[in-house]
């Protein structure tokens, strides 16, 4: 019965793609209402190959309970927002015209760039000060929609800034998805899900969004192992990536940290899309750096910010509350979301839950990949489907 379903859904969704086209030529990103009711993300994802559970959590959508866990006394990440450089509790927010082709920069006293973001497919951006946030200033950098001349702002600076004003506007049709995944012993589930389920994520990423998907792998483990890095580069053919992965194995390791700064330095360096493009990490992984390293692993982040990449961290088992904090700081200063595998699939070692103070779902990972690429390029993020 299941099978004919899929294939009546399958018939269903390719006339809505016919009957609709028009209707996304004239628009930037879709909107709810270009979406049938019964349509369901993540529904063409074979149920019996779909194993890992997980929750995904948004820190900035619910900043407030985030300031908590870090700022205050008791607050479960309080001491490890005093002990490490990376600050979180000040926050800038601006919204800009959605699509538009601009860049937000974050200026100290001196005027001296800290770092550039770009405003997601919301068209918001949030920007993060080590210090009070009127200790600073912010540079906006657009086209003019007219002559496209490119005009720079400086604007004093407030919680949160609103841009309005005619700006050249960029239609992304391309989606450049890296994955970043420590491959050392306790990550053996995790990278046979990559094994598994990555050709279904991207086709499924692939088919909704009707856009070219570039896939990139970059493996790592620590310094002193077999090796550090290894990396495939971006290609549309998933199926290279997939011989890239065939032999790999999860081993070594040693210590409980790895290079994550090594790994996520490479990423930001590689060749990734212009402007047109909607650019993605997904990191999955453990274990955080080596304590002497998290500077550059911050760092590193803040390149991915400067060249407006997405990251969305998957926590996998083995995770201590250092790592939730650190992954979850990596996470929203990128604009990103943090992912954390759940118990619920009876699959590998035992995962911590989460400190979250909000109602989360238990979805399939593979489906929560596909639903959180899918809003970082239009805009639109989907219900997380629950675990049967």
């Amino acid at each position: 019965m299941r099978k004919y379903l899929l294939i009546l859904f399958a018939v269903f969704f390719s006339l809505f793609l016919c009957s609709c086209s028009s209707g996304f030529d004239d628009k930037l990103y879709p909107s709810h209402d270009d979406i049938p009711d019964n349509f369901v993300l993540g529904e063409l994802v074979k149920e019996e190959e779909t194993k890992l559970t997980c929750i995904a959590h948004d820190d900035n959508e619910y900043y407030e309970s985030w300031v908590d866990l870090v700022y205050e006394y008791n607050g479960v990440f309080n001491y490890f927002n005093g002990f490490y450089p990376l600050k979180t509790n000040n926050r800038l927010t601006i919204n800009a015209p959605v699509g538009a082709d601009i860049e937000i920069s974050l200026l100290d006293n001196d005027g001296n760039v800290v770092y550039t973001n770009v405003p997601n497919a919301q068209g918001i951006c949030y920007l993060f000060p080590n210090w009070f946030s009127y200790m600073y200033k912010i540079r906006v950098k657009y086209y003019n929609d007219f002559n496209n001349e490119p005009i720079i702002t400086e604007y004093e600076m407030h919680d949160t800034i609103t841009l309005s004003f005619g700006v050249r506007k960029v239609e992304k049709d391309t989606i450049d998805l890296m994955f970043v995944v420590d491959t050392t012993t306790s990550m053996d589930d995790e990278l046979e899900f990559l094994k598994n389920e990555i050709s279904d994520v991207v086709e499924e990423v692939n088919s909704f969004n009707d856009c070219i998907v570039n896939v990139a792998v970059l493996l790592y483990k620590d310094k002193g192992e077999i090796y550090e890095t290894l990396y495939s580069e971006f290609t549309e053919d998933i199926n290279a990536q997939l011989e890239f992965l065939e032999n790999k194995i999860a081993y070594g390791g040693g210590d409980f940290e790895e290079a994550v700064e090594v790994a996520i330095e490479e990423a930001a360096s590689k060749s990734w899309s212009g402007s047109n493009s909607t650019k993605i990490i997904v990191h999955i992984g453990d274990a955080p750096a080596h304590d002497e390293n998290i500077n550059d692993w911050y760092n590193a982040v803040i390149d991915l910010c400067n060249k407006g990449i997405r990251l969305i961290t998957v926590a996998s088992s083995g995770i201590n509350k250092k790592t939730e904090y650190l992954f979850r700081s990596m996470t929203l200063i990128s604009n990103g979301t943090y992912v954390a595998i759940t118990n619920h699939s009876g699959i590998g070692n035992d995962h911590i839950d989460s400190s979250v103070d909000v109602n989360v779902t238990v979805e399939y990972l593979d489906r929560c990949l596909v639903r959180l690429i899918t809003g970082y390029h239009t805009g639109i993020l989907y219900d997380p489907i629950p675990i049967n």
